[in-house]
């Protein structure tokens, strides 16, 4: 995202902020103050190699709150795995006004998703995607303002991009590494063997250097990796990095 020019919006607005629902509920309140903003969702993960393995919606971390009714139109769940924007995230664009999906070649089921979710008002707001971890791993917001006027909403968005791109901004920052602590704790050997490994020793390196044996390197290493929901070392250590869970 480019916030060259933003206007400072209350300076930092989450500054003190450490708990996951404080940091939330400030953004919430903030964009619906500001800008009408009915409906928020966060989402982001590691990789997009895991994404494509797994679905949009299990391989992310993500918060809403999307009104309920809207929720349970979708007949197994909320998912992001046919969701246009999430599709749009992934291939690369920054941002995007939702009005914009009736230029674009949809295939049948988004084309159904999105005339279901005009249906309940929610064809109208914007989604950002944004990098980070060296840009290995991605996520987005998307941020809707229910049963509004799409020319209304676009003329929004012209006056206010900057400002609304730069709270995004500041929101991420603060709210993704705290989303990824209460959700991974290492334990400090834990953190070390992950650590090491990252820095190409094998096990057996690591086992002579912390003076313990192979088994207790391999069997922290097993903690860890299913800690963090990995399906090999190699994605462990991965995903340590880009989380900044290890140095």
């Amino acid at each position: 995202m480019n916030y060259q020019g933003a206007r400072t919006i209350l300076s930092n607005p989450f500054e003190g902020l450490t708990r996951e629902d404080e940091v939330w509920d400030r953004l919430v309140a903030i964009v619906g103050e500001r800008w009408g903003i009915t409906s928020v969702l966060f989402a982001f993960t590691h990789s997009r190699f895991t994404t494509s393995r797994v679905g949009v919606t299990s391989s992310l971390f993500f918060r809403q709150n999307l009104p309920a009714d809207f929720v349970a139109s979708y007949p197994n769940g909320l998912s992001l795995d046919d969701d246009i924007a999430s599709e749009l995230i992934l291939s690369g664009e920054d941002e995007f006004l939702w009005s914009s999906f009736e230029t674009r070649d949809l295939r049948p089921v988004q084309r159904a998703r999105y005339e279901t979710d005009k249906a309940f008002g929610m064809g109208v707001g914007v989604s950002f995607g944004f990098r980070f971890g060296g840009h290995s791993g991605f996520g987005g917001m998307c941020w809707g303002k229910r049963h509004a006027d799409a020319h209304a909403f676009k003329a929004l968005w012209q006056a206010q991009r900057l400002d609304m791109l730069a709270l995004a901004h500041q929101f991420e920052a603060i709210m993704r590494p705290i989303m990824v602590r209460n959700r991974f704790s290492l334990t400090p050997r834990e953190t070390d063997v992950m650590s090491f490994s990252a820095g190409g020793m094998t096990q057996k390196q690591i086992a002579e250097h912390l003076k313990l044996s192979p088994k207790t390197i391999a069997n922290t290493l097993e903690r860890a990796r299913k800690k963090l929901d990995a399906v090999s070392t190699m994605e462990a250590v991965a995903k340590a990095l880009i989380y900044e869970l290890i140095g």
